[in-house]
């Protein structure tokens, strides 16, 4: 999953700062989830599927 989220983030060319932004998310919590020293809650893939359109 952690994998995921960093390509997913890359192929739209966005910084850890914008992918946060449009989650509702600050970038330091971001970086935490994509480095798996925070745990990705299912409110967050939520944020994540809406924001971004991902199934």
């Amino acid at each position: 999953m952690l994998t995921r989220l960093k390509v997913l983030r890359k192929e739209l060319c966005l910084t850890q700062s914008k992918f946060a932004e449009q989650i509702g998310m600050s970038q330091s919590g971001y970086a935490q989830v994509e480095k798996g020293t925070k745990a990705i809650s299912n409110r967050l893939i939520k944020s994540i599927c809406l924001a971004f359109n991902v199934k």
